[in-house]
């Protein structure tokens, strides 16, 4: 058949021609119409089809085949978007681990934030409580005073009061001091400098003792030499005690006491100024009117103490008793305990100075 001839070619042009003549005469010499009437017409030539291309297994190269020219751009384009989602799953993943980290952190940091919470206000709760307590004390103390004054009254008598303070301290003297008013159920005044072992004033304030203001520095060329130098000096120790023990002093004793002359060596007329204007800050100042003697030297005679103390008399109602808290004052502590039952003796009770003691106050000679 024509159909066989022409599929079973060669790729040799000349090869071809000479095939196709063969079909040609093949053809046309069996025709019903006649070789000749054949033969006279021309002929046409007949490119043999090309034999049918081999099926190709299908794959990257067929489906690259088909898409021709435009296979390329696509094949780009699928790696585009295929690196583009691993980008994006990669960034969700990483936003989501970060997000579980700061969650982590937030849950585990929460519960030390608590408790740190819980802490803080335990312990302001107890600061508060002990202040209350502190003036709860004070007022059962000011209450009995009242309550003591008023049955004096009643019953023609006169009530006498005791102030024991204490210049010049703290010192390593002061917890002796401490430990003997507490064992006698004794409370006192303590008029305190800048340079001592303040810390303690602590424990003066928590023991039911009143903390008051000395000095600073208690070097009298400093403290006197104007009006402004005081106060300067004033306000240095206000603060130092404000900030340990939590609050303001009111009550104040001046170096050498109100009546000092030394005072003139360095301002003239100062105490007769400073008097007045330290009431007008709102400060009450005390000087006393019983004296120890424990200035006049150092580790002054227990004995010697004692006949200054009984030279002082009973006969006042308010008794101030001047002594110091130093650490060449050992013999104070020691005489501490006699000092007590002697005024004791004597009919008088015990407190720290507050503003609304009654005024003990030298004459002013500057």
């Amino acid at each position: 058949m024509i159909g066989d001839s022409l599929m079973s070619y060669d790729d040799n042009k000349g090869d071809r021609r000479r095939r196709s003549d063969e079909a040609w005469d093949e053809y046309f010499g069996k025709s019903t119409h006649g070789e000749q009437s054949r033969r006279s017409e021309p002929r046409t030539y007949i490119e043999p089809r090309a034999s049918a291309p081999k099926k190709r297994k299908k794959g990257k190269k067929n489906v690259t085949a088909k898409l021709g020219k435009n296979a390329r751009p696509i094949a780009v384009g699928l790696v585009a978007v295929l690196v583009a989602a691993v980008l994006i799953i990669a960034a969700v993943s990483s936003a989501g681990g970060k997000g579980k980290t700061a969650d982590e952190q937030t849950a585990s940091s929460a519960p030390d934030e608590r408790d740190n919470e819980i802490s803080r206000l335990q312990e302001e709760n107890a600061q508060k409580d002990q202040r209350i307590g502190e003036y709860e004390s004070r007022i059962s103390e000011l209450e009995a005073q009242l309550a003591a004054k008023k049955s004096g009254l009643q019953n023609g008598n006169e009530t006498k009061t005791c102030y024991l303070t204490f210049d010049d301290g703290p010192s390593n003297n002061t917890e002796k001091i401490l430990d003997i008013l507490k064992e006698n159920d004794v409370k006192a005044t303590f008029f305190v400098i800048g340079r001592s072992k303040l810390d303690l004033v602590k424990r003066e304030k928590e023991e039911g003792h009143t903390v008051a203001l000395h000095s600073y520095t208690h070097e009298y060329e400093q403290v006197y030499t104007s009006v402004n130098a005081y106060f300067e000096d004033l306000q240095k120790i206000s603060d130092a005690v404000e900030s340990i023990i939590g609050e303001k002093c009111d009550i104040i004793r001046f170096p050498g006491g109100s009546s000092n002359t030394i005072s003139a060596n360095y301002c003239k007329g100062l105490m007769t100024e400073l008097t007045k204007q330290v009431e007008e800050k709102g400060y009450t100042y005390v000087d006393w009117n019983s004296d120890s003697g424990d200035a006049t030297g150092n580790n002054v005679p227990v004995d010697k103490i004692m006949a200054n103390i009984r030279n002082g008399g009973t006969k006042a109602s308010t008794m101030v008793v001047l002594m110091h808290d130093t650490d060449a004052k050992k013999t104070t502590a020691e005489a501490l305990p006699q000092i007590i039952q002697f005024y004791r003796d004597a009919g008088y009770s015990f407190a720290g100075l507050t503003k609304d003691t009654p005024a003990v106050h030298h004459g002013v000679n500057n």
